[in-house]
């Protein structure tokens, strides 16, 4: 299994780099839903962010049985959101390691700069920073399933 591709701060990562032999891309992925939440529920934690994830177009994946990966991300700053409606195929998922000399100061050192990537200009998109990333679960397909 390649996991030279995975950031730090991405815990849970094992059961999808099983299943596709390397952290994968996104690549022509779907995303099904994007949740905000003003924190974790505890006082001093940030919004969370959890997106719900079809890789259906990437490399390696089983095409027929999914899976959803859910994601969640931590104590997002600075979200731009663009495009989301029926369907939000993206060009990939980047998740790297946020280089403050291009943002805030303010930030703490060690957050992650996370982009789903648009196929197009004006189709969903977003970008954010967090402090750390964590995949929460790995789905079956529904039944109804009408991917991109």
């Amino acid at each position: 299994m390649d996991v030279s591709g995975i950031p730090d701060g991405i815990r849970g990562h094992e059961e999808l780099v099983a299943l596709f032999g390397r952290w994968p891309t996104f690549h022509d992925a779907e995303v099904r839903s994007i949740a905000l939440m003003r924190d974790e529920g505890r006082r001093l934690t940030g919004p969370v962010c959890t997106a719900v994830i079809c890789p259906i177009g990437e490399p390696g994946a089983p095409a027929e049985e999914g899976p959803l990966v859910t994601l969640r991300f931590y104590d997002v700053y600075d979200l731009h959101l663009r495009g989301f409606n029926h369907q939000n195929p993206i060009l990939g998922l980047e998740v790297v390691p946020f280089d403050a000399a291009r943002g805030s100061q303010a930030l703490a050192p060690g957050r992650l700069e996370v982009t789903f990537m648009e196929v197009a200009e004006g189709d969903f998109g977003a970008r954010f920073t967090c402090s750390r990333v964590e995949v929460v679960s790995l789905q079956p397909l529904p039944d109804d399933w009408e991917g991109s």
